[in-house]
């Protein structure tokens, strides 16, 4: 009897010094864990603590009771003793504690409070993600998610998505980088710059080219240049100035004038316009096109054409129109392009092919725009038409029958 009271004792000692050593908590049935062993992962509302004794224990927001589990805490009589124990827990229906919305109990080592919900954490509105900023509940799988123009980190939470960061057509990713588009060309679309602006793997805003940059016939490098053009005359292409202009470091300035024989003298499509600014500019209906290769104004949308002058063949997704008014065609926008500053057509937007091939069929969506397939343009009609023309092709036919007559013959 003598040894029963002295065990009894001494359990008593313990399991006070225990409770003293693990802050007023008590340890789960005396369950011991190990960091990262998961002893602790099949009592509810309990965690490893790790750092003074290595027993599992209930939290903050939890009392352990007669069957050795950690039982929310009753606040029935005191509704404060939930937000007392833990800042981030309520008492729900004046019955227990919980925790508040957007935050949650994990289970991790050493982790006694509620903590906020992250990128996987279960949920089931935005509500319950509003504690990571940038983040949604997606319903489908219950998550919280990070919102499209974001990638989520190894942490949980979301940081915006750069250069070179994986996207969908038309799924607004690439939204967040400025000048930065959705690479639908690629087998496995990323964000990426758009024409004319240039950007490193992990850059958050893309960068506008200058005079001097390198550029292609029809690569549109040029396109944020003011009277800039694709120079294709020298060795090596790059970004230049317009004949009515001079470069002035990366930039073009205008020639200033103060009669039209100035200005006619660097290009015989142009004129001083007089007034306050006196600087030379493209007569009506003519254009220094960016995307373009001519360092000349030439015709844009609405200048004289006729069906086979070739008038409109600087103007980017033009032709000439000979329809509307046959006495009078003009230059106008293929079926895929909008007209943009009253002389230039750019490509209608879109996020799939339907939205092109409904305007023409040889088009699809590329990089969020409608161009023309390839091997295909926009030459003599609105319409993209096969490149070379049907000369061209029936040329092809003839060459290829050639070659297997020749080599039927050589058998």
């Amino acid at each position: 009897m003598a040894a029963d009271a002295s065990l009894r004792s001494k359990t008593t000692v313990f399991v006070v010094l225990l409770s003293f050593i693990s802050g007023g908590q008590a340890a789960v049935s005396g369950t011991t864990c190990t960091a990262g062993g998961q002893e602790c992962a099949a009592i509810a509302n309990s965690f490893c603590d790790t750092v003074t004794n290595d027993y599992c224990i209930c939290v903050d927001i939890a009392t352990e009771g007669s069957s050795d589990d950690c039982g929310f805490t009753d606040c029935s009589s005191d509704d404060s003793v939930c937000g007392t124990a833990d800042t981030n827990s309520e008492c729900v229906s004046s019955t227990e504690c919980a925790c508040s919305q957007g935050y949650e109990l994990t289970g991790a080592d050493d982790q006694n409070e509620c903590i906020a919900k992250v990128v996987g954490s279960s949920c089931s509105s935005d509500a319950d993600c509003a504690q990571t900023s940038d983040t949604v509940c997606n319903t489908v799988s219950g998550t919280c998610a990070c919102e499209a123009q974001f990638e989520a980190t190894t942490a949980g939470a979301c940081t915006a998505k750069t250069v070179g960061d994986s996207c969908t057509p038309g799924g607004g990713e690439c939204n967040d980088i400025a000048e930065g588009e959705c690479n639908t060309v690629l087998t496995n679309p990323v964000c990426s710059c758009g024409y004319g602006y240039t950007g490193s793997s992990g850059a958050s805003s893309c960068t506008a080219n200058v005079v001097g940059a390198t550029c292609t016939s029809d690569g549109y490098q040029c396109t944020p240049i003011t009277w800039g053009y694709c120079n294709i005359a020298v060795a090596s292409p790059e970004c230049g100035c317009a004949a009515i202009t001079t470069a002035s470091g990366t930039t073009c300035s205008v020639t200033a004038c103060t009669a039209d024989a100035t200005c006619e003298a660097l290009d015989s499509n142009s004129a001083c316009t007089g007034g306050s600014s006196n600087e030379c500019e493209c007569v009506a209906n003519y254009e220094i096109f960016a995307d373009g290769t001519s360092n000349k104004c030439q015709p844009g949308v609405g200048a004289t054409c006729s069906s086979a002058g070739g008038e409109c063949m600087h103007l980017l997704g033009g032709y000439c129109d000979t329809t509307t008014t046959p006495s009078a065609p003009v230059c106008a926008c293929g079926d895929i392009f909008d007209v943009s500053g009253g002389t230039s057509c750019y490509f209608k937007s879109c996020a799939a092919d339907a939205t092109c091939t409904a305007l023409d069929a040889n088009s699809e969506c590329v990089k969020d725009m409608c161009m023309c397939k390839s091997g295909y343009s926009i030459n003599t009609s609105k319409l993209c038409s096969m490149t070379g023309g049907s000369d061209g092709i029936k040329a092809s036919i003839v060459a290829m029958l050639g070659c297997l007559v020749l080599s039927y013959l050589r058998m």
